[in-house]
């Protein structure tokens, strides 16, 4: 593989659900007296993007151009959201959901430890109005696309026609589609170029408990690709690395590269924010996989859903 790697000028565009994940960073130094709980002591707060928005993050900081798309609430979480966004460089094309309110998780810190979540949110499905609305603004800006991503985080704005809808456009662009799936109902991504499910989000789909047995692993995923008329399959298998299926040719394995593991929530949207950056470059797909598998290493050693960057990445692969 060329150690020089360049991303910049790629357009990635991605939709799905956007999510506000804010973080109280604190000490612990006594139990409270009211209940048997610490008491954290906040020193520092930050917000960022999770779920698709993590995954556009991931690939500005690598050097990509973004488009996100998806759906917001009216409310001070929403337009935190889109700051963020402005102030990353995204071109913002979330529509605004009165209906309900932005995803926020809030997470309390102490010592590095993370000891208590609070999710902020109302999962419904989008309305045919606003898929209709969300799917138009994609198609009238497609042509600018080098790869398109959906990131499904099972929150309301990937359901009913739209993901198909997009997968068929983009193939009569002859742009790639990879999915970050998040359910069991993978007809809705039929035909895309590759999908990234963990082991067990596969486990899951086929319904099989396969721990570590990589060639029943690789005999479902042979058996999925073609079910589902995907391109590749990519398995995110934590620790024992990844897995690449595709095309008639034989499985490639990727050993993990994580020395330290603090925080694995985001490695999915590293994964696959790093192999469409990859692939829009003209990167094989082995090779992309390769720099995807590096990513959720360095990831991985960070806390909170922090996106990796290209001197990370650069550094890694040269050392």
């Amino acid at each position: 593989m060329n150690h020089s790697l360049d991303f910049t000028g790629h357009n990635v565009f991605i939709i799905g659900d956007v999510i506000l994940d804010e973080y109280f960073f604190g000490e612990v130094n006594r139990i409270s007296p009211e209940a048997p709980v610490p008491i954290v002591n906040i020193k520092s707060k930050i917000n960022t993007l999770g779920g698709a928005g993590n995954v556009a993050l991931n690939i500005v900081s690598l050097g990509c151009n973004v488009r996100l798309f998806g759906t917001k609430g009216n409310d001070e979480t929403g337009r935190i959201v889109s700051q963020i966004l402005t102030n990353n460089h995204i071109v913002d094309n979330l529509v605004v959901d009165q209906s309900k309110p932005t995803t926020r998780k809030t997470r309390i810190i102490g010592h590095g430890q993370q000891l208590l979540r609070l999710d902020e949110e109302e999962i419904s499905k989008i309305s045919s109005d606003q898929s209709d609305f969300l799917f138009d603004v994609f198609r009238k800006s497609v042509e600018f696309a080098d790869i398109v991503i959906l990131s499904d985080y099972n929150k309301g704005v990937l359901v009913g026609e739209l993901p198909q809808k997009i997968i068929q456009l983009c193939k009569t662009k002859q742009i790639p589609v990879f999915v970050d799936p998040k359910r069991t109902n993978w007809e809705r991504y039929q035909g895309a170029t590759c999908i990234t499910p963990n082991l067990s989000e596969f486990e899951e789909i086929t319904s099989v408990k396969i721990d570590k047995n990589e060639k029943l692993m690789v005999e479902l995923a042979i058996s999925i690709r073609q079910q589902y008329s995907f391109e590749w399959i990519v398995i995110t298998r934590g620790a024992d690395g990844m897995c690449l299926v595709g095309q008639d040719k034989e499985p490639l394995y990727f050993k993990s590269t994580a020395r330290e593991v603090y925080d694995v929530s985001g490695a999915g949207d590293t994964v696959i924010a790093t192999l469409a950056a990859a692939v829009a470059s003209k990167i094989s797909y082995p090779d992309a996989v390769e720099l995807a598998n590096i990513a959720a290493g360095i990831v991985v050693g960070k806390i909170g859903s922090q996106p990796v960057n290209l001197d990370e990445l650069i550094i890694k692969l040269n050392s």
